[in-house]
């Protein structure tokens, strides 16, 4: 068990670079806002894993989101305080978002009072959003689904997700409700929960080729479909994921 952890420690140093690389020299590393993804898959993971081996009354949902808040609550805070001092110091205002910071609920505020002047710089904390929410879904999930509907809960929160995203991207045409949105983004922690089921239930099955294989049909799938959405060949429908530009323009990547 510590071995695969050490491993999964290693893979987020190389998502991490991933997303660093990504938003320093976008055009040259264009994939690497995927890491944000397989973060929350990795999330999942763990949790999963972890509440598999005790029973529902075991599980205290308070007591998990109390814990996770206060682990993440103070580096978050002291940016999100330090860019409000500076902006107070120029401006002589808060920014409109400020105190939706404390509530983890500045995604909400971002697709639904989209003129806020916000955090400078604290832009990025939409993700904290995506993990404080989905972990609170989790919990209910594992606190009120009997076990043995767990697995299919699973596939069913991830074929939602995956119509919401669809929907929102071909008829809302909104970058913000498809992706920023907690329930947008539930496949990712569905996949993370069924891996750990495979990993819990099958020890010799090897879970990073399972991810790896999920990833490469995932992708397969996502070209094909752009390719027929937009009339285009394969080679086109590459296009959509070969620019860091696409990340922010086109809901589909």
């Amino acid at each position: 068990m510590k071995r695969d952890n050490l491993s999964i420690e290693g893979l987020r140093v190389i998502l991490f670079l991933c997303i660093f690389l990504f938003h320093a020299w976008g055009e040259m590393f264009p994939l690497g806002w995927a890491g944000i993804n397989f973060f929350l898959v990795i999330t999942a993971y763990f949790f999963t894993r972890k509440w598999l081996q005790k029973s529902q009354s075991e599980v205290h949902v308070r007591q998990v989101l109390w814990k996770r808040a206060l682990r993440l609550y103070p580096s978050y805070l002291v940016v999100v305080l330090a860019m409000t001092a500076m902006y107070f110091a120029a401006k002589r205002q808060l920014p409109g978002d400020f105190f939706s910071y404390f509530l983890f609920a500045q995604n909400f505020q971002l697709e639904f009072v989209p003129d806020t002047i916000q955090v400078p710089g604290a832009g990025h904390f939409w993700y904290l959003t995506l993990d404080f929410y989905l972990v609170m879904i989790w919990l209910f999930v594992f606190k009120l689904v009997p076990r043995r509907f767990l697995k299919l809960s699973f596939i069913v929160l991830l074929i939602f997700s995956v119509v919401y995203r669809s929907v929102c991207a071909y008829y809302a045409q909104s970058i913000t409700l498809s992706y920023i949105m907690p329930w947008g983004m539930m496949d990712a922690f569905a996949v993370g929960g069924l891996l750990a089921f495979i990993n819990v239930e099958d020890k010799k099955v090897k879970t990073p080729w399972i991810a790896l294989a999920l990833g490469i049909i995932g992708f397969v799938f996502c070209v094909y479909t752009t390719a027929e959405r937009f009339n285009v060949n394969v080679l086109d429908a590459l296009v959509n994921y070969s620019s860091a530009s696409g990340y922010a323009d086109n809901p589909i990547t």
